[in-house]
């Protein structure tokens, strides 16, 4: 179709389009809005480029005058048709996953470089990665998009061809806490009970779906 009417909150998937997606290859997709809307769902730190004109130029392969923001807006992933038994693991995590002060334009988050290792290894080559990290986020409470463990099965399980997840989330969760004032140390072993629990609510979802989960270690923070 030519054209769709998405409701507030809701998710839509295209029509099949039918061409050669080369693997670690950029993908340019084009929106024509009639109206602008009062909000509109974008991806804060992509530190990817997106241009805007007026008119609709979606068939254009050149933007002309375009305005540059180093943002994405409505797109939330593309799902990849695969001749082969395809295998995907999930990146899943906050700012550090997501790509906050990566080269705009670069493709170097750290699943980018994924990604790359896993092309270059022959036994590997079938795996894809799927970045689903959000910046701000936390794994016990909404802020910037739904806690980790509220968007789990969005983001994770619900994804085609999920075989792995890598889990690294948590520093904001510390964070908050840090910057909230003198906590007790009854507080921070709160806070560690609660995120333990978390992860293994995690990690048991997981499993119970069949996907091996990866822990990734948190970084140094101060």
């Amino acid at each position: 179709k030519q054209g769709v009417t998405i409701p507030a909150g809701a998710a839509y998937v295209s029509d099949p389009v039918k061409f050669d997606a080369k693997p670690l290859s950029n993908l340019a997709v084009s929106f024509h809005i009639n109206n602008p809307p009062a909000q509109q769902t974008f991806h804060d730190n992509s530190n990817e480029t997106s241009y805007f004109v007026h008119g609709n130029e979606v068939s254009a392969t050149e933007l002309n005058g375009s305005v540059k923001v180093n943002h994405w807006y409505w797109l939330t992933g593309v799902e990849v048709g695969t001749p082969q038994q395809d295998r995907c693991v999930v990146a899943f995590g906050d700012s550090i996953t997501d790509g906050w002060e990566s080269t705009v334009n670069g493709n170097n988050r750290w699943p980018d470089d994924l990604a790359a290792r896993l092309q270059a290894n022959p036994a590997t080559k079938n795996v894809c990665v799927l970045n689903e990290g959000i910046s701000g986020n936390r794994v016990l409470l909404d802020g910037t998009g739904p806690a980790a463990v509220a968007r789990l099965n969005r983001d994770v399980l619900a994804q085609p061809g999920v075989k792995y997840v890598v889990v690294l989330e948590g520093i904001n969760d510390i964070g908050h806490l840090a910057m909230s004032g003198d906590k007790s140390q009854a507080d921070i072993d709160t806070l560690v009970k609660h995120l333990e629990e978390a992860y293994q609510e995690i990690i048991d979802a997981a499993h119970a779906r069949g996907l091996k989960v990866i822990g990734a270690t948190l970084t140094p923070y101060g």
